[in-house]
């Protein structure tokens, strides 16, 4: 009777199988990118990498304790800029901020985290994470409160745009930028270790979108609804602008090199869901079938 179930529910655990290995052997979830270089045509990515960037740390106590300390919020504000859009593994457009003119995507960051460990000392040691009272608003055009924005650009070289964190004014340069997305944070597990006035370490970040600009992005085709951005934190060696991208003088904070790349998030397709169900169901009908039969 063991072989009798198990020749009726194997088809659907195969089902079920074959369904999460395709899953699994699927590149990540894909955004579109209407590129304006090319009159719009959209090209689907995958996965978006950086140039080596800067954040700053502000008000970071580094001879602090938690515990036995209270946890406490610190500020973080970043600006990084695209280098490469891959798809499945090769890079589909890599032109940016090459030649005379080219594409520029700058992100820019502005939130709160909170201290939920640390340790004191030369090297003093701390983790983040949320929640952490978000007061900052990066977008303040669209509901609630943001904490990243992506601008477009074209590259000029020598130009002071958006996407250039490398200059004080480089936010608000002559390059102008057009919002693409903004949107809020939801996750950060994050930590570095602070040396003087500079700090080394790694974090993942998970953002939510709040606006899309479609003009520029396609997040309807694959369901995407937000974003989880993951890298390092270095000592900076050359990339040392006096000037965040919102004013704040790097002096007054730790500052950080970042290099990051983006993953992207999707809702799970309705069909998907259902070929799992109806594969789990499968194997509930077969063996409530063999056991009513036996009863009888």
């Amino acid at each position: 009777m063991l072989n009798n179930i198990l020749k009726k529910a194997l088809p659907a655990a195969a089902a079920l199988g074959t369904l999460a290995c395709s899953t699994g052997a699927m590149a990540g979830p894909a955004i579109g990118f209407l590129d304006p270089k090319n009159g719009g045509s959209v090209v689907y990515t995958d996965l978006w990498t950086n140039n080596t960037d800067t954040a700053l740390a502000t008000g970071f106590i580094a001879n602090k304790n938690v515990p036995p300390n209270a946890p406490y919020e610190t500020g973080l504000v970043g600006q990084m800029r695209l280098s490469t859009m891959n798809y499945q593994g090769d890079p589909v457009l890599n032109d940016f901020g090459i030649g005379t003119v080219g594409r520029e995507i700058t992100q820019v960051i502005k939130l709160t985290e909170l201290v939920t460990n640390q340790t004191s000392g030369q090297f003093a040691k701390a983790d983040f994470g949320l929640p952490a009272q978000q007061t900052i608003d990066i977008d303040p055009t669209t509901a609630g409160k943001q904490q990243f924005a992506w601008y477009y650009d074209t590259y000029n070289n020598g130009d002071q745009s958006k996407a250039n964190p490398n200059t004080a004014t480089g936010y608000n340069g002559s390059g102008g930028g057009v919002l693409m997305a903004s949107g809020h944070i939801t996750k950060n597990i994050s930590s570095f270790a602070a040396a003087g006035t500079v700090g080394t370490g790694s974090f993942d970040l998970t953002f939510v979108f709040d606006y899309v600009n479609d003009t520029l992005l396609d997040i309807k085709t694959n369901n995407i609804y937000g974003f989880r951005i993951t890298g390092t934190t270095n000592i900076p060696p050359a990339f040392n602008p006096a000037n965040m991208w919102d004013g704040t003088a790097t002096a007054s904070g730790l500052k950080l090199k970042v290099d990051s790349s983006f993953e992207f998030l999707a809702v799970p397709e309705p069909g998907s869901l259902a070929l799992v169900g109806l594969a789990m169901g499968g194997l509930g009908v077969t063996t409530f079938g063999r056991r009513r039969n036996k009863k009888a």
